[in-house]
Parts: structure tokens; C-alpha cells; sequence
């Protein structure tokens, strides 16, 4: 999925959902997979510590210990969902909803959605093509250039490049 994609299946999740009871925290969870590129059990590790609204980043530990900006539009919902945590909560999304429901419950108002891998892969690939590999490897978590380097295969438009480059 494009970017444009990603935001079109975020966009429409929210306006779907808004106003269930876990609507905002579904919609931060999907907003996490999405700019982030983070797996649902990573966002389940997030401390209220982890979060700096200020300074708009989050701290991520599960994989690898990353720091990653968060994008405008999930600042705003931050400061609104975490207003309804307990202080003594630790871990911002204590419960998380299973992703198999979460799927279903996505792909009711985008179809092309598949599963959480396809966003991460989309997000990975979007990195490369705008940050370069080496930013792309930190934001995703990979230890190794080669893991980041296996999602080369998903940026067609360079592969489309080359062909035309390189093909009489």
C-alpha cells in the first residue's frame, strides 16, 4: 500500500469508529502500525514514560530500542487518550484487541487491507524510498542491513527504473 493508501485506510477507521468504546485506542494502535511501523505486541510495551508529546517522539523497546517521531496528527489524540489513563497505570494500552478482530473490523471499510504485515511492509518501504536504508533499518528495528535490505523487493518503482535504464 502507498502512503496515501495508509492514510486513506486510517482516515476512514477513525471516522468509522470514533465513537465506540475504544475508538480512540484502536485508532492510536492503527496509527502506530501505520506511521511508526510498529507490530501490535510492541505497542502493548509502550510506558507512559515512552511518550514525550513536547518533544513529539516515542520510545519503542521491544525489538530494538528506537526513537521515532510521532506525526502531528497523533499528538492531539495522545493527550486525549491518555487523559483517560490512571495514574498509576505504567503501560499505556493495557489491553489490546486481538488483532484477528481488529483485522475484520479494518477491512470492513478497506478491503485491500490484509493483516498488520502488509502495513509494516508498506511503512519499510516507504522509509527506504524517502530516509534511505540506513534510517529506514533504525526505524524499523532490524538489527541487520540485510533484514531492511529484503524489503528492497516491495519499492517497484526503482525496480520499473532500472528496467527501463538497463533493458534496450
Amino acid at each position: 500500500l502507498s502512503i496515501v493508501e495508509l492514510e486513506e485506510l486510517l482516515d476512514g477507521f477513525y471516522h468509522s469508529y470514533k465513537n465506540e468504546k475504544d475508538g480512540i485506542k484502536n485508532y492510536l494502535l492503527l496509527s502506530l502500525c501505520i506511521y511508526q511501523g510498529l507490530y501490535l505486541p510492541e505497542c502493548k510495551a509502550i510506558k507512559l514514560e515512552d511518550i514525550d508529546l513536547r518533544k513529539s517522539i516515542i520510545k519503542t523497546h521491544k525489538t530494538a530500542e528506537r526513537i521515532i517521531p510521532l506525526n502531528a496528527s497523533q499528538i492531539g489524540l495522545f493527550y486525549e487518550y491518555l487523559r483517560t489513563i490512571k495514574e498509576e497505570d505504567i503501560y499505556i494500552f493495557k489491553s489490546i484487541p486481538r488483532a484477528i478482530k481488529l483485522i475484520k473490523s479494518i477491512q470492513k471499510i478497506y478491503p485491500k487491507f490484509i493483516d498488520f504485515k502488509q502495513i509494516r511492509a508498506s511503512i519499510i518501504t516507504y522509509w527506504i524510498q524517502n530516509l534511505g536504508l540506513r534510517k529506514a533499518q533504525y526505524y524499523a528495528g532490524h538489527r541487520y542491513i540485510s533484514s531492511t535490505e529484503k524489503y528492497l523487493a516491495n519499492d517497484l518503482e526503482s525496480l520499473k527504473e532500472d528496467i527501463g535504464k538497463y533493458h534496450p
